[in-house]
């Protein structure tokens, strides 16, 4: 609940007369927007460009490579997060092994790892609002352009629809929770107010009965509630006429009966359920076709691919230029001979002294984490994870 976007300007003056926008260019200004003073208590995790203004005269551009120009301007959204979930997810990530314990490249928010399972370019495109309905919360991200307008995290969640269910029918929690996911539905049909639904009771209670009807009442008011809250971030930003795509949902509250079409009549917008289908290798598989599983893929897919189609279209000339600025500064600050001969020398020394290590322990998520990697890269013939 503490992630929000944060929005910087920052600049570039090139000198010389070679004045076309490279990629080196874009490279810096992301460095410089890296090294930005946010909020004490945040730390950034995601970075994207919005759009690009030349010398201030030209209309601002998505993509400046190319162009021509001495003084390069951007706007950035930047996605900041608070350090005690950061702190948290570290650790939990340390005890997934005693020994060797995995290293977390980066951190990417939950709306845009799953937007990189269900979203399309043509979505991205035309502007769409990707709802991710979990346990405990709701991520939204905004896109427009192919460009992320707004990300957000609403402390509202599934967890909710089950704790007013406990409230307004007087039963345990798991039966509670069971009534939503089998019986639940975010639009009270007036047919079934004559049907009951019978929850068991045991030696210490009795059983209860509980009308549908009255059920689906208790739903619909709290995802009524979530949606109104989504359609009052679209008007901060004036969208509303402009997302062609409307509102994508995923995340496990996505499985609820009629949750589509109570967004459709609160927003106002075209409304479905976010299928993950179109980046899985095996899209016959069903279980990972579910909206549940969009972030776990998008994380996966997220090592290949970027939500920001400029740096794919830029992925080779990005790869040369870093492996020419290192090897630039490699050859301007070589390591002397001996330096490095004697720290060879003590590695080795160190490793021969080392006693032999304990076989590794299993990695609980590798089965899980093998069994996606499969699904998504096994098929040569699926093209549709080119963006």
């Amino acid at each position: 609940s503490e992630t929000e976007s944060e929005f910087y300007k920052t600049s570039l003056t090139r000198s010389g007369t070679e004045n076309i926008v490279n990629i080196g260019d874009i490279i810096r200004m992301n460095d410089d927007i890296g090294r930005t003073n946010i909020k004490a208590s945040m730390q950034m995790v995601f970075s994207m460009p919005l759009l690009y203004q030349i010398d201030n005269l030209a209309d601002p551009c998505y993509d400046p490579v190319g162009c021509t120009g001495n003084r390069l301007d951007a706007d950035f959204n930047l996605i900041c997060c608070g350090f005690n979930p950061i702190a948290n997810l570290n650790k939990a990530i340390q005890r997934c092994a005693d020994n060797d314990p995995p290293t977390v490249e980066r951190l990417l928010p939950t709306s845009i790892a799953s937007s990189l399972a269900v979203l399309s370019d043509e979505e991205l495109i035309g502007g769409c609002v990707l709802v991710d309905l979990g346990a405990g919360v709701t991520n939204i991200a905004i896109y427009q352009d192919k460009l992320l307008v707004w990300a957000g995290v609403l402390p509202m969640g599934s967890n909710l629809i089950t704790n007013d269910i406990v409230e307004g029918c007087s039963i345990p929690r798991v039966q509670a929770e069971q009534l939503k996911v089998n019986w639940g539905n975010a639009i009270p049909d007036p047919t079934t107010k004559e049907h009951y639904l019978v929850i068991e009771g045991n030696k210490n209670r009795k059983e209860t009965f509980i009308s549908q009807y009255n059920l689906a009442r208790i739903i619909n008011a709290r995802v009524e509630e979530i949606a109104t809250f989504v359609l009052k971030y679209i008007y901060e930003f004036e969208l509303l006429n402009r997302l062609h795509y409307g509102i994508i949902l995923t995340g496990g509250g996505a499985n609820l009966n009629g949750i589509t079409d109570l967004f459709k009549q609160v927003t106002g917008l075209d409304c479905r359920k976010g299928n993950s289908a179109d980046v899985i290798a095996n899209a016959k598989d069903e279980q990972l076709r579910k909206p549940e599983y969009a972030t776990a893929i998008g994380l996966v897919r997220s090592g290949f691919y970027s939500i920001d189609i400029r740096e794919n279209m830029h992925a080779e000339e990005t790869r040369e230029y870093i492996e020419r600025y290192y090897s630039d500064q490699y050859q301007s600050n070589p390591i002397p001979r001996q330096v490095a001969k004697k720290a060879n020398a003590e590695r080795v020394q160190q490793k021969e002294q080392a006693p032999t290590p304990p076989p590794p322990k299993r990695n609980p998520f590798s089965s899980f984490a093998e069994s996606i990697k499969s699904r998504l890269l096994d098929s040569p013939d699926d093209d549709s994870t080119n963006y």
